[in-house]
């Protein structure tokens, strides 16, 4: 079991308003970015299912006016406030501060269970700032290997194929809380937040057909942007066509949130076209050699002969 967990630091109950996950799984860039609306004076316990996880605070990305019209996808009122470490966000009635996350510490966690264990990274998040409004964090982690949220099946029985086709299956969960128990956090008891809306974006390259989701996705949109670029400062080589598939769903309180989604790649197998190659070359040689050998032979003394018969 690969869940995410976000955990109540103290078992009095507590809201996320927002929740957003955003897995990107283009080319040779694979992270992960969570952001997180929560009250104030709030700490929230994020469980990460990998060993090791390399955490960064995209808070300075996130001062940028543009970066946030495309997080939240929609026109904001962004305010500087100069010296006071925290960027106020407005939306029609609704104002809320981006800030930065105190202490990031990444601590190595066993989560034990009674089938077996996993390793994961454990990180409290508390925002830097107390300030007048709800506080909007978002870290970026990296480091996961390519068997914490998805499988890839290579298609057998195509030996004459030259292409060859993967199926990948993405397999996210946030709280899927079912097979442990509060021991397994080393607590008495695990209070999970309540949260109103949770996001989930898979960013996958547009050349990966999506064959299966469930549940549906909301929708699918391609990553245009430029804004995008800024925010995730990829290098020039893998900058490529984006899709985003979205996902969202309200959590209350022992709910969880699971997607399963499936996509297919055909890449030309060079081995394949090079034995293709060798096959039309042993061919022609055989053909060739076939018919020199079955072929009938002239006598050459009878040429001669009527060659000097006069005419």
């Amino acid at each position: 079991m690969n869940s995410i967990f976000l955990l109540n630091e103290t078992n009095q109950a507590q809201l996320i308003k927002q929740a957003h996950f955003n897995l990107w799984m283009v080319g040779n860039e694979r992270f992960l970015d969570v952001g997180l609306r929560m009250v104030r004076d709030q700490r929230i316990e994020l469980y990460l299912p990998w060993i090791n996880a390399v955490i960064s605070d995209l808070y300075d990305t996130l001062k940028d006016g543009d970066v946030l019209n495309a997080i939240f996808n929609q026109h904001l009122t962004v305010t500087q406030t100069t010296g006071l470490g925290y960027t106020t966000v407005t939306r029609g009635t609704d104002v809320f501060d981006v800030v930065k996350v105190k202490d990031i510490t990444a601590t190595p966690f066993v989560l034990h269970n009674t089938t077996h264990s996993n390793a994961y990274t454990k990180i409290t998040i508390e925002p830097d700032k107390l300030t007048p409004n709800d506080s909007y964090i978002r870290l970026r982690a990296k480091g996961f290997g390519n068997d914490v949220f998805n499988t890839t099946h290579v298609c057998t029985g195509s030996f004459l194929n030259p292409y060859r086709e993967s199926i990948e299956a993405v397999d996210f969960r946030v709280n899927e809380i079912r097979t442990v128990t509060p021991s397994d956090f080393k607590k008495t008891a695990v209070e999970i937040p309540v949260i109103q809306d949770l996001h989930f974006f898979l960013l996958k390259s547009f050349h990966e057909t999506n064959s299966l989701s469930s549940p549906p996705y909301t929708r699918c949109r391609e990553l245009e942007d430029k804004a995008w670029v800024q925010y995730l400062a990829l290098s020039q080589e893998n900058k490529v066509a984006t899709l985003a598939y979205h996902w969202k769903k309200s959590l209350s309180k022992g709910e969880h949130f699971s997607i399963l989604a499936t996509f297919g790649e055909k890449k030309a197998s060079w081995l394949i076209v090079f034995f293709y190659v060798v096959i039309i070359v042993i061919l022609n040689l055989f053909s060739t050699f076939t018919y020199e050998k079955m072929a009938p032979q002239q006598d050459l003394g009878d040429c001669a002969e009527q060659q000097s018969v006069p005419k």
